[in-house]
This record gives C-alpha cells, structure tokens and sequence, in this order.
C-alpha cells in the first residue's frame, strides 16, 4: 500500500473545496473548514479557497 500523505496535501484541499463547491458552499466557509481540518493559517486557507 503506498503512503498516505500528511493531511493538508494538495489533494486533500482539492478534494475538499471540489466537495464543498458541489454543494453551494460559500468561500468562507470552505477557507473556515481548511483552517479547522488542516490547521491553515487564515490567509493560506483563504488562498486555497479561492484556488
């Protein structure tokens, strides 16, 4: 099996903002779920938000 990546990878943020866009969730709260999962500063998170 090969190893998992840490979490925060960038296939875990893409996931999440892929699923969270799928359900009409606003920039906010996808940047607020980044910081809460994966421990993002706010302005990282928001930068992943929006990417």
């Amino acid at each position: 099996m090969p190893p998992r990546p840490k979490p925060g990878s960038k296939a875990d943020r893409d996931a999440l903002r892929a699923e969270l866009l799928a359900v009409g969730a606003p920039l906010s709260v996808i940047a607020a779920e980044m910081r809460a999962r994966f421990g993002l500063r706010p302005r990282e998170a928001w930068r992943h938000a929006h990417r």
